[in-house]
């Protein structure tokens, strides 16, 4: 079994257009600052090559919590992301019980579920 504890960030200011009627289009301008700290719970299992390298898979269950994170429009309101928790699989190497890369897959991470008509990807 394993914990993993992360913290991530993600910062952006987008401009889109947003058509008001059939004639009028206007800008519309986002920023988005997301903070969140992930604690990945999960088990894992190791093949071992040899003494010194193995190859390892795991399922993980991640547990989501949002540091205030927000989405600001220039004009109309704001949201909050509320990110849930979530599924993933992940596999990799392990060398010498000290350096090990791994590649991760997480499922229906939609940071932005509590809104009806929203959606992330």
């Amino acid at each position: 079994m394993f914990i993993e504890p992360t913290y991530q960030f993600f910062k952006a200011t987008k401009e889109n257009d947003i058509n008001l009627t059939l004639t009028i289009i206007t800008k519309q301008k986002a920023i988005v600052d997301y903070k969140s700290i992930e604690i990945p719970i999960g088990i894992r299992h190791y093949l071992f090559l040899n003494d010194e390298s193995k190859i390892f898979i795991n399922a993980t269950y991640i547990l989501n919590y949002a540091l205030n994170s927000t989405i600001k429009f220039e004009v109309g309101q704001d949201l909050e992301i509320k990110p849930k928790n979530y599924y993933a699989i992940g596999m990799g190497y392990e060398f010498n019980n000290s350096l090990n890369i791994e590649f991760r897959k997480g499922f229906d991470q939609n940071i932005l579920s509590q809104y009806a008509f929203w959606n992330s990807n």
